[in-house]
């Protein structure tokens, strides 16, 4: 759609370069019908041009494409005749729609208007108030969506969930249950490694899920298993209740409340059961933060629970990669066979967002497009602007005016135009950003210091589009340009 409208702004500015053309054409019989069809010809021919060269440029992308997507893209599927023939209908329909306005504006003055300049007048006043807001707005309101959906993903990556994911590694199916004193002893001779914890069950896993009926709902609550050293992987803020009992275990906030803990004695009733709390957890992250904390309790792990990994926290002057070498061997020797698999938790916190990863690097990917597209459309706007005034400036020059006076007079319209299209554009754009962002669980908040940014990009393209347009104009000889009216 931009680039539609990128089309347009374009045709009708050169459309004031050529007005003395089409007059010519009209004097020389040609009629309105003529004209119409010789700008939708042009712009249909335009379409395949950039079609074709567009599709030689998706050929030379297809295997980034290919691996940010994770598939594969088989273009040669639409060589097929019936997409060539819905694919030449579609470029004629867009030649079409990207043609007609330029074409009926061109069309509709008479010659006499155009030689007396009536047609720049006339275009002016339409086209630069509506139009040009327009392009304006919609180049503001992509950055500025654009930008939200970059920050919102970033913040999904880096968030800090209570753990160091970039030197703790998660090692699945470690050993047998009656392996784990001895193997844990081994992993914690290894120099730079800081502590290492069997689970059955952790916050990067998941853990095991239970499900209870509570006052007729039926409630998912997340389990984790974990021996004493789990604490000092994950940095988990937890409150003693005082009790101490065997099987005690601790809950987040949001068992507590679900449940109805009595904190007079500390017991929760679970099921068939009942559990004596010593601690209460403040709400910790287990699950992407696409999706809302959920009740959790931490129980202890027994000396004949199977662990279902293992995990090591690597200190932080060390050589990630040689200590995750020696943890690795460490554990090949032990168990007697190779690892089935290894690896730091960010590895896994990234698969969490691996669909809003690859998401995001398309978007940037767009984002850079339509920037790319939005500054043709700036570059379209001061085009016309310049164009428009030609008159104006060669007779500011021979008045008197200097080049930064005639600067600072067109640069002084084009603020007014990109001020009133953030006013139009930063409404709809928190609109479309807040809705999106209510997806999110956990999200970023609404700064205006984003809408500020995306002002001041539009704002300095545009001045520096215009400027340099207005400079060759300024600079040129005004009686040239005063010959051509």
């Amino acid at each position: 759609t931009v680039a539609i409208l990128n089309y347009i702004n374009m045709t009708v500015a050169q459309t004031s370069i050529r007005a003395n053309e089409i007059a010519t054409r009209k004097l020389l019989g040609a009629d309105n019908k003529s004209i119409i069809l010789q700008g939708l010809l042009e712009s249909i021919v335009m379409i395949f041009i950039t079609s074709i060269l567009g599709f030689a440029i998706a050929l030379l992308l297809r295997p980034y494409f290919e691996n940010v997507l994770n598939s594969q893209i088989h273009l040669e599927t639409y060589l097929s005749v019936q997409y060539i023939v819905i694919g030449l209908s579609s470029l004629i329909l867009i030649g079409i729609i990207a043609g007609i306005i330029p074409a009926l504006m061109t069309s509709k003055f008479q010659p006499i208007e155009i030689l007396k300049g009536r047609y720049k007048r006339k275009l002016k006043s339409i086209y630069s108030k509506i139009f040009t807001s327009f392009q304006y707005t919609v180049s503001i309101v992509l950055i500025i969506v654009g930008f939200f959906i970059l920050l919102q993903f970033n913040f999904l990556i880096k968030n800090n969930i209570g753990v160091d994911k970039n030197r703790t590694l998660i090692i699945s199916q470690p050993c047998s249950a009656s392996q784990k004193a001895a193997l844990k002893n081994e992993i914690m001779k290894i120099p730079d490694v800081e502590a290492a914890s069997f689970t059955a069950g952790n916050p990067i896993d998941g853990g095991n899920n239970n499900t209870e009926e509570i006052n007729g709902e039926s409630v998912g609550f997340q389990i984790f298993t974990v021996d004493s050293s789990f604490y000092q992987i994950f940095d988990i803020d937890i409150t003693p209740t005082g009790m101490h009992q065997l099987g005690g275990v601790i809950m987040n906030e949001q068992s507590m409340n679900i449940l109805n803990v009595d904190t007079t004695n500390y017991i929760a009733k679970f099921g068939n059961n009942e559990y004596p709390v010593t601690g209460v957890a403040k709400d910790f992250h287990f699950r992407p933060l696409t999706k809302p904390i959920g009740p959790a309790f931490i129980q202890p792990m027994t000396d004949d629970r199977y662990p279902w990994s293992l995990l090591v926290k690597i200190s932080p002057n060390a050589d990630l990669f040689e200590t995750a070498k020696q943890i690795k061997e460490t554990h090949t020797k032990f168990i007697g066979h190779s690892l089935q698999e290894i690896k730091f938790i960010d590895e896994t916190i990234n698969q969490w967002y691996e669909k809003e990863s690859r998401l995001s690097q398309l978007i940037t990917i767009f984002s850079v497009f339509s920037i790319v597209i939005t500054v043709m459309g700036i570059f379209a706007m001061a085009l016309y602007q310049v164009e428009q005034r030609k008159k104006e400036i060669a007779i500011r020059k021979i008045n008197g005016a200097t080049v930064i006076q005639v600067l600072n007079i067109l640069n002084y319209d084009s603020v007014k135009y990109v001020t009133l299209a953030f006013i139009i554009g930063a409404p709809i754009s928190y609109y479309i950003v807040n809705r999106w962002l209510e997806n999110f669980a956990y999200r970023i908040s609404i700064t205006p210091i984003v809408f500020l940014v995306a002002l001041l990009i539009v704002l300095s393209l545009t001045l520096i589009s215009v400027s340099i347009m207005t400079w060759q104009a300024a600079n040129a000889n005004p009686v040239k340009s005063l010959s051509s009216e």
